[in-house]
């Protein structure tokens, strides 16, 4: 045993060397990817900073602390704003790019803020708007990404290939007719779960936002969550251009029947007898005695006594056939 331990010995003495040169080789060849692949060292503030490439040093994000060396006074537009000289700002704390370091009268020290002209994304970087002018080289100042907005021949907009759009109203892209969208959660309703899809409040908040008058239905009907497609809602129509267009009546009765559950002529029915029934007792609890109601009805009858039987049955019926055909009049009129 003795013999064999030397033996191996020697062998891993051997061996040490190249295994040695192979580790410098490894190491040097590690640095070097690292040092093209824009190796980022640490920041002292890592939740504060990240390593900016362009700068070449550690930067604050936005609502980060930056330094200010020297201030130009107070801004003659805007008191509560200081600014900081620039130019002398190299060596010292600075901040993402798109952001300048204020301090207002409301913090205790300055901070990082985006330009005006620019937003602020959920990871606390300045990006650009739609319409805004971008560079896919610059990977520190993007699009929002959160708006789904991507940089197509130096101008941020959305994804045509997706069937979206750009929706000035939400501030964001949104999917036409037949675009893919994401359920995230299902929404009770009366203890039954919903299966068309058809709640904002079911729709995937970082998924794709359907445009104005459609929303995410499911591909599969049954299903709690999953993917979908934008579908118009029943009262809307597909224009041409995928959009969806508010529409006064239903598109056909087989529709209405099946969103509704009862024929259309049921529901004005319905809905004309609520009216009147609401009309009446809030008349007749208005009304202190008959003869306050009928010298409303008629001011120019003035009545110096209180009706008989037979006229409390006439008037009470004549101002009813007025009151309902006025109503119904005015409904089918509208």
């Amino acid at each position: 045993h003795g013999h064999l331990s030397e033996l191996l010995t020697g062998k891993m003495k051997f061996n040490k060397l190249p295994m040695v040169l192979i580790l410098i080789i490894l190491t040097i060849s590690f640095m070097e990817v690292n040092c093209h692949d824009e190796f980022r060292p640490p920041c002292k503030y890592p939740i504060q900073q990240v390593y900016s490439t362009v700068k070449e040093k550690c930067v604050s994000l936005v609502g980060g602390h930056c330094d200010m060396l020297e201030t130009s006074g107070l801004n003659k537009t805007n008191t509560s704003e200081y600014k900081s000289d620039i130019s002398k700002r190299s060596k010292h704390m600075e901040c993402i790019q798109g952001a300048e370091c204020l301090r207002r009268w409301n913090y205790p020290f300055p901070h990082c803020v985006c330009h005006s002209s620019l937003r602020t994304s959920r990871s606390r970087k300045c990006v650009l708007g739609f319409g805004d002018p971008c560079d896919n080289h610059n990977k520190e100042l993007m699009c929002d990404e959160s708006k789904l907005l991507t940089c197509v021949n130096w101008m941020c907009q959305c994804h045509e290939d997706y069937n979206h759009e750009y929706d000035e109203y939400a501030e964001n892209c949104v999917g036409k007719v037949g675009a893919f969208c994401k359920i995230s959660k299902r929404k009770f309703f009366n203890g039954k779960l919903s299966d068309d899809g058809r709640d904002s409040n079911d729709q995937d908040p970082y998924a794709v936002l359907c445009t104005n008058g459609a929303a995410c239905a499911l591909e599969l009907a049954g299903e709690s969550f999953g993917n979908g497609v934008c579908a118009c809602w029943w009262m809307y129509n597909v224009t041409a251009n995928g959009t969806c267009e508010y529409m006064y009546k239903p598109r056909s009765t087989e529709t209405t029947e099946i969103s509704t559950g009862n024929k259309p002529g049921l529901d004005y029915a319905l809905i004309i007898f609520l009216v009147t029934a609401m009309m009446f007792v809030l008349i007749f609890a208005y009304s202190t005695s008959l003869t306050e109601w009928a010298t409303k009805l008629w001011p120019d009858e003035l009545y110096t006594h209180p009706p008989s039987t037979a006229e409390h049955s006439e008037v009470a019926s004549f101002s009813a056939t007025i009151f309902y055909d006025t109503l119904v009049g005015r409904i089918f009129t509208m």
